[in-house]
């Protein structure tokens, strides 16, 4: 989280990640961090999991990303985690909505290092969840933010072995 050079005075979104994992850990550096989830289970767990420790500000608002509740260029900092899996491309102009201009949109998902294993990944993850779109590539992802006009400023990865048996 420290890469991301969060300052106390910004105001942060972690949109589509109602248990706001990340956000959480941004407290103590930062001015406040807004949730924003579509599913309420998810925003319960958040609550439960962040009133366990003390934190700094948080909010937990239910709602869709495509129908922000923020006004234009409210937070220095929107995050969003595993959810490009579910809301592909027009995610970015959701969350550049609300995003200030010198800002930053960080992005955490899964790629995919090997392209033969995509179109089995995809299968496996529609049977396991209906709302999963496409797993990307790292080259995917970074033509998702030159498409859109981002800077790509850092990308990181971290790589976790999956293995398939009968």
């Amino acid at each position: 989280m420290k890469a991301i050079g969060a300052k106390e005075t910004d105001a942060v979104l972690e949109a589509t990640d109602g248990t706001c994992v990340c956000g959480k850990m941004l407290t103590s550096m930062v001015q406040k961090v807004g949730c924003l989830d579509a599913v309420l289970p998810m925003l319960d767990v958040g609550i439960k999991n962040a009133s366990k420790t003390s934190i700094g500000y948080m909010e937990f608002i239910h709602g869709l990303i495509e129908e922000t509740p923020f006004p234009e260029v409210s937070f220095e900092i929107v995050m969003t985690k595993l959810s490009f899996l579910h809301f592909q491309e027009k995610l970015f102009s959701e969350m550049d909505w609300v995003l200030k201009l010198s800002g930053k949109l960080v992005v955490i998902d899964i790629e995919i290092t090997k392209e033969d294993f995509k179109e089995t990944k995809d299968m496996i993850e529609r049977r396991r969840d209906c709302s999963h779109g496409l797993n990307r590539s790292r080259q995917e992802f970074v033509s998702l933010y030159e498409n859109v006009g981002y800077k790509l400023d850092k990308k990181e990865g971290t790589r976790i072995p999956v293995r398939l048996s009968a």
